[in-house]
């Protein structure tokens, strides 16, 4: 599944000036998607599937080491998942 979502991303608003929506608005968009597959225990669910990010994935790269901090300690981000996120990269 490639995903690619037009616009308006999740912070837009927050993002009018300078084409902020678009220069760092996508990749955080796509983070967030990540993440939520992820903590969401969609990929999981769906071993066979194979999913491809927009935008290398925005910020998920860079921010996998906090994705795996936030899933040690904090009990909600491992309801649906039983591996670290990065483990999913």
């Amino acid at each position: 599944m490639f995903i690619h979502q037009g616009d308006p991303t999740l912070v837009t608003a927050r993002l009018e000036k300078y084409l902020l929506f678009n220069t760092i608005g996508n990749l955080v968009d796509r983070t967030v998607i990540f993440a939520s597959l992820v903590f969401g225990g969609v990929i999981d669910r769906f071993p066979g599937l194979k999913i491809c990010l927009a935008h290398g994935g925005g910020y998920s790269c860079i921010g996998i080491g906090h994705m795996d901090c936030g899933r040690q300690v904090r009990p909600e981000a491992r309801t649906h998942i039983e591996t670290p996120p990065s483990e999913y990269l």
